[in-house]
């Protein structure tokens, strides 16, 4: 049965496009959550983890952050990195302090930033360390996961360098790759941003021509400098500017996309290898 369209202007208003992740977002882990009783009697599993995978500047973090909005939920961001570094103390130990702390929270949602420092995999090359905080994580995660209201975003940009015990069923509910925004996506990334901008009319459709293969990030990026033009053109000629689509493009072209062929091959690889959502 196909399903019915919840995505609306409003709910993922920051988001550009990229309306199939949004759906299934919706369908998958917004509607269990907030109509569990309907849920658990139709013998559904009420999400508990997801892991959100994809090239860097894809918009993770961002996706992140409206879950927790469309649950009115709080969230609580922490850095992986931070935890391998010793930030929370001793690691293995500072892993099992903080998940500790997160299993008394309620209606959270708890973010993960690049997981595969936290869950490296095991190697014979791995260090003792890396081993122990790998091991900590993968023993504390399902008990984070008996608890209410609780739901566990993780994201990285790297899913084939974590440990594989990590991507088993029964640890993440749905692993979901972050791809890069098509055509429409793109236009509409432009389209939010250019709201806060002082242009003039603009070509949409060129833009988005011109930027395949950009991240929102990289998009955001070019409105950034076109803006600070805009800015810096109006203050020296004393007289307002609208910055044109041309200006869009001569930046567009001198602008290097974050993700290069060879990583968006091998994301191309680790969707049809991770991914896991779509029924």
């Amino acid at each position: 049965m196909p399903r019915k369209k919840l995505v609306g202007e409003e709910a993922w208003k920051n988001i550009g496009g990229m309306y199939e992740l949004k759906d299934l977002i919706e369908h998958k882990i917004l509607l269990p959550l907030q109509n569990r009783e309907l849920a658990e009697k139709h013998g559904v599993i009420i999400p508990k983890t997801i892991l959100l995978f994809g090239p860097p500047g894809t918009g993770k973090t961002i996706f992140a952050r409206a879950i927790a909005k469309r649950l009115g939920w709080s969230l609580i961001g922490i850095s992986s990195i931070d935890i391998r570094s010793g930030c929370y103390g001793e690691r293995a130990k500072g892993v099992q302090q903080l998940m500790e702390d997160l299993r008394r929270k309620s209606k959270t949602v708890i973010f993960f930033d690049e997981l595969e420092e936290l869950v490296r995999r095991r190697t014979k090359e791995a260090s003792d360390v890396d081993r122990q905080v790998t091991n900590e994580f993968l023993r504390q995660l399902p008990e984070l996961r008996k608890t209410e209201d609780i739901l566990v975003v993780c994201a990285t940009n790297y899913v084939e360098q974590m440990d594989p015990a990590a991507l088993r069923p029964g640890r993440f509910d749905y692993i979901m790759p972050v791809d890069l925004p098509d055509f429409d996506a793109r236009k509409e990334v432009f389209r939010i941003r250019l709201k806060n901008m002082v242009v003039g009319d603009m070509n949409l459709e060129a833009l988005a021509k011109e930027t395949e293969g950009f991240t929102p990030a990289d998009i955001v990026e070019v409105c950034n400098r076109v803006a600070q033009m805009g800015f810096e053109k109006e203050y020296f000629q004393k007289e307002e500017y609208a910055a044109t689509t041309e200006d869009f493009i001569k930046v567009i072209r001198q602008h290097e996309p974050t993700v290069s062929e060879e990583g968006l091959a091998k994301f191309k690889e680790a969707k049809k290898e991770f991914g896991r959502a779509i029924y």
